[in-house]
């Protein structure tokens, strides 16, 4: 029956309940940067992350459970119902409401394959009335973190990343003392660091900076803190260790999202925050982590995983490791990464200096590849095994493709061409004796097929321009 709204009451739990054939499985991922393994429907993790993958069989329909606008709410998991095929609901904490207030969405996505999944944005869909407009001053772009925290490394990363088609340079953790430490001041920089002057040197050369700020600190100096980097000049904040799960936590990330956006800044939210369409509230919000990047150093398997699961939700900062030993995947596959892997504010080179990247050949790709597109096409893929994908930026076309420890035989037919043009391509896949095999001018049409086999781990990487 209808009643009056109390002032305030609390959401304890949700009802609701999705119910899938007998026999389904999924995809299932504990943590904001756990794995995924594809499970029994009933046999889920009790605290499974959305979003959620499930299949009717390899060769059945496919299902996306994702969840969108989660402003002023909890973090929803999914679990096992308890009944056959029943997938329930647990929040991480109670929610606090007052007067009329509304759930986030649910969005459930079926298509004849996990790939055609990827091709839309069911998120942006649903909340579209929702959009904000985009101030002009937002600028996606890569980035260089600057391992060396000085104003000389500062200098240095702003030149390489001129010369090398980069938008910004980053300080990460400890260019304003222990990240830890409450007392540390965040307005103030390490000896031997003058961030403004970095900051203005950078605007002169058409380069901006991002800095890392902890949660300790933006809890206690959120009311310094964003003026002081306005004056500054600062052009981005990386959010780290933030709370992305309970109700108190998730508002204070869009607080001083908002306060960012108020002062000019885009933001990067790292640890356990997943997108669920608040960059249509807040258009600063160009990425998050929430995902088992490369700092884990994850197998190739999981990398041809992540397009079909985490990555249906929206962007993903997994930072691009190119030329660096500790990975387990070829420099191709890094190099495709920047396509496979959505993210308006790409990280690469992300555990080297650039003095490390002087003479390297994947340096022309990472300078011309986009990180917003316009288009998407998926090729070919198959969860955990391959995965190849197209995406336009204007007139040009740019290609990842990237392979699981078995390896795998691509064909990419190009029908998505122009017709009656003939455009150029450069393919950058791996070498048996070099760092990588470029080869140029290969004229392609609408017609043309493409034929790569990509070797264990590996990736090919093209790019295709009139």
């Amino acid at each position: 029956p209808q009643q009056e709204t109390p002032d305030q009451f609390a959401i304890v739990g949700e009802l609701t309940e999705f119910r899938m054939t007998p026999g389904a499985t999924a995809f299932s991922e504990r943590g904001h940067e756990g794995e995924y393994f594809e499970r029994p429907i009933d046999e889920i993790d009790e605290r499974c992350e959305l979003p959620l993958l499930i299949r009717q069989g390899k060769a059945g329909l496919s299902h996306a459970i994702l969840q969108a606008d989660a402003w002023n709410y909890s973090r929803r998991f999914l679990r096992p119902a308890g009944r056959a095929g029943g997938i329930g609901v647990t929040l991480k904490d109670p929610v606090k409401a007052t007067g009329e207030f509304v759930t986030p969405w649910f969005v459930v996505a079926t298509a004849e394959s996990p790939g055609a999944l990827i091709e839309h944005n069911y998120i942006r869909d649903a909340l579209v009335a929702d959009q904000r407009p985009e101030p002009d001053w937002i600028v996606p772009g890569k980035v260089i973190r600057l391992l060396d925290l000085t104003t000389r490394a500062g200098i240095e990363g702003v030149d390489f990343a001129l010369a090398n088609g980069l938008q910004y340079v980053e300080y990460d953790a400890g260019w304003y003392g222990n990240q830890s430490d409450p007392k540390a001041d965040a307005t103030t920089s390490i000896p031997g660091l003058d961030v403004p002057a970095v900051c203005e040197y950078g605007r002169k050369k058409g380069v901006g900076v991002i800095l890392y700020v902890n949660k300790i600190h933006l809890e206690l100096q959120s009311a310094q803190i964003f003026p002081a980097y306005g004056k500054w000049g600062v052009k981005g904040l990386k959010f780290g260790f933030v709370d992305g799960r309970t109700q108190a936590g998730i508002n204070n990330v869009h607080r001083w999202a908002e306060l960012a956006l108020r002062h000019g800044m885009v933001v990067d939210v790292h640890d356990n925050y997943r997108p669920t369409g608040i960059h249509l509230r807040l258009p600063n919000l160009l990425t998050v982590e929430g995902i088992r990047g490369n700092e884990w150093m994850p197998t190739s398997r999981h990398n041809v995983t992540l397009p079909f699961t985490r990555f249906i939700a929206g962007a993903g900062d997994y930072t691009i490791c190119y030329l660096n030993g500790r990975v387990q995947t070829t420099d191709a596959h890094q190099l495709a990464l920047a396509v496979t892997h959505f993210s308006p504010l790409q990280f690469v080179y992300w555990y080297g200096r650039p003095k490390d990247y002087a003479d390297c050949m994947g340096k022309e790709w990472f300078k011309l590849v986009p990180v917003t597109w316009d288009e998407t096409r998926v090729i070919s893929g198959a969860v955990g095994e391959h995965y190849a994908v197209a995406r336009r930026r204007g007139a040009d076309w740019f290609i990842g493709g990237i392979a699981s420890e078995a390896g795998h035989p691509l064909k990419l037919p190009l029908d998505f061409l122009d017709s009656d043009t003939v455009y150029r391509a450069t393919i950058y896949r791996d070498a048996d004796a070099a760092e990588l095999e470029i080869q140029r001018d290969v004229p392609v049409q609408s017609g043309s097929v493409l034929e790569e086999k990509l070797r264990p781990t590996g990736g090919v990487a093209i790019m295709i321009r009139k």
